[in-house]
């Protein structure tokens, strides 16, 4: 794309509230997302009272630290983000020192949380300063350096204390790291069906064989875990093993949003299209929701929450015009998903917003919060 229409774009989202659909446009890649940073120095230098602050700033932060963007950043801080420890875990994630240091003087103090980052970053001089600073997850921090393929922050945790071999050595198959899952296996680890089914997720074909030499014999999870992850090889192994769940498997590929392992799974036998369409939605994939109502699915209602729960709006539109009229069991997961658009489309076709209890939403953007509030104050 053009970089003056990305920022032609840019300008007119931004001065429309609507940062999430810039943030897709721009964050694509890194030259993209380098044009917000002239864009909103002009922002900065041109606001006034006026402006929303609703809009979501801490996604905008978050972009920042992961790029490494300072002035961005600033300009989240000066628009009212202020979750130092949610920026905390960014900047040990992403090893950015300086600005842990700069966080830590704000407030921050999850020094778990950060731990599990750091492990997950694979910086070992931002884990022990977690560490220093009264952190103390080590089992949790273990998996995470495990999937991560951080094996001398795996050693520290094990050194600290962690022992959980089993939960790690299957974070180490989703992550397709043979040495840190043998390092589990010496250690005691014997779960081999869990963490065959993290292996055919992420389509690790070595790792899967060694869990079945080791004894794994799950067929049926780990066909739909396959299916999910998009690994044709590895369905077809399970299924030369045994597997016989075609619906769960379809259901899985339908989620994941594979139509080539949905069809083979058709035309080995599944014929649930109803939970295959649900889980289509589920996964934001209107491709496969078209083939399952194709085929005759008609449960609107399950998928419409499974639409809300992906936060997709075409799906969503499309199973109340298929009929879906079950709005209240569909705008919590909404809510939880914390989409304006969607929230604002089933108040608008009946839900009743009598019914929700704000606390139960924590997390809840200022823009529904005001808009909820506005309806029940008329």
């Amino acid at each position: 794309m053009d970089p003056f229409i990305i920022q032609l774009l840019a300008r007119i989202l931004l001065y429309n509230n609507d940062l999430q659909t810039s943030y897709r446009l721009l964050t694509s890649n890194h030259a993209h997302f380098a044009l917000l940073e002239p864009l909103l120095k002009e922002v900065d230098l041109l606001l006034d009272n006026t402006y929303n602050s609703s809009v979501p700033f801490g996604r905008l932060a978050h972009l920042a630290i992961k790029y490494n963007r300072p002035y961005i950043f600033h300009v989240a801080l000066k628009f009212g983000f202020d979750d130092w420890n949610d920026a905390l875990c960014d900047a040990c994630h992403f090893g950015i020192s300086p600005l842990v240091d700069q966080l830590i003087k704000k407030g921050a103090n999850n020094w778990n949380l950060a731990l599990n980052n750091t492990c997950a970053g694979g910086h070992r001089d931002l884990a022990q300063l977690m560490i220093d600073k009264g952190a103390n997850n080590w089992k949790e921090s273990l998996d995470y350096a495990c999937e991560c393929g951080h094996l001398e922050l795996a050693q520290l945790m094990i050194d600290k204390g962690a022992n959980n071999w089993n939960g790690s050595l299957a974070s180490a198959c989703a992550g397709d790291h043979r040495d840190l899952a043998q390092l589990m296996i010496d250690k005691g680890a014997n779960e081999w069906n869990w963490a065959l089914i993290y292996a055919c997720e992420g389509g690790h074909l070595d790792l899967a064989q060694l869990m079945i030499d080791k004894g794994a014999n799950n067929w049926n999870w780990a066909l739909g875990a396959a299916c999910y992850g998009g690994n044709r090889v590895l369905a077809q192994l399970m299924i030369d093993k045994g597997a016989k769940d075609l619906d769960g498997a379809l259901a899985g590929a339908c989620e994941g949003g594979h139509r080539d392992l949905a069809l083979l799974m058709i035309d080995k036998g599944a014929n649930d299209w109803n939970k295959a369409l649900t889980c289509a939605c589920e996964g934001g994939h209107p491709d496969l929701a078209q083939l399952m109502i194709d085929r005759g699915a008609n449960n609107w209602d399950g998928a419409l929450a499974g639409a809300c729960r992906s936060g997709h709006l075409q799906l969503t539109q499309l199973m109340i015009d298929k009929g879906a009229k079950n709005w209240n069991w569909a705008l919590k997961y909404a809510l939880i998903n914390n989409s304006f658009q969607l929230v604002k489309l089933l108040v608008q076709k009946g839900a009743t917003v009598g019914l929700i209890d704000l606390d139960n939403y924590p997390r809840l953007s200022p823009q529904i919060i005001l808009y909820l509030n506005s309806l029940s104050s008329s």
